[in-house]
């Protein structure tokens, strides 16, 4: 767990909670909301390595993120030429990014290249679920504060008993102008975990800023000044 702020936190026990929630295999839906910078996207990249490639837990890893556009659904991708993953490549740059981290490849790209050719690694468009198979998978699921609710009771509804699904969101970035902090998939999902709690559902906010200190020079002090 990291700790940016020393003075304030000696530990993260959020980040603690929240990694242990994403390697437990009993747990099937996992919520975790935070703002940007406190290893939302980090920590769900991470065990889902773990789970597909050391563990053999499951055959693939899904990377889903709703595509903000103009569109009243808000779910196409445009009709240019070109294949959905490379339609789907820029939307997904902190998977990526990710992906670059965690196989070392900083400098190239064919780490991850690799792992997204092989098809182990898939990134799936919100529209394209209906027809999605994600049996045996590790679904990823990332600014759900961007999606609606009838978005998430589709993805839910696709999921086996041999899958995992993990919601990421900060419902203070909402960049739908037909959704607003009540309205969202991630907070809906949250409150319909609460009051329809289960064995196999787990939640969890993550407070700490830990991208660094610049990051958090920013959060604290352009805030700030906005009140």
């Amino acid at each position: 767990p990291k700790v940016l702020d020393g003075t304030k936190y000696t530990h993260n026990f959020e980040q603690s909670v929240c990694i242990q929630q994403a390697l437990d295999d009993d747990i099937k839906i996992q919520i975790i909301i935070g703002k940007a910078g406190t290893g939302k996207t980090h920590i769900a990249m991470a065990a889902a390595l773990e789970k597909v490639f050391k563990d053999r837990k499951y055959d693939s890893i899904k990377l889903i993120k709703p595509v903000i556009t103009k569109s009243r659904l808000g779910e196409d991708i445009g009709f240019l030429p070109g294949s959905v993953k490379r339609k789907l490549l820029p939307k997904m740059r902190p998977f990526v990014e990710k992906l670059r981290q965690f196989t070392n490849d900083s400098d190239t790209d064919e780490g991850y290249k690799k792992l997204l050719d092989s098809g182990v690694i898939e990134m799936l468009n919100l529209a394209d679920i209906r027809g999605a198979d994600l049996a045996n998978s590790f679904v990823i699921f990332d600014e759900a504060q961007n999606a609606n609710p009838f978005q998430m009771l589709t993805l839910g509804t696709r999921l086996g008993e041999d899958a995992k699904l993990i919601v990421l969101g900060d419902p203070t970035q909402i960049d739908s102008i037909y959704l607003d902090k009540y309205s969202n998939a991630l907070i809906n999902l949250y409150e319909n975990a609460l009051q329809n709690s289960a064995p196999f559902i787990a939640q969890i906010c993550l407070v700490q800023m830990v991208r660094s200190h610049t990051s958090k020079w920013f959060e604290d002090s352009i805030q700030m000044a906005r009140k």
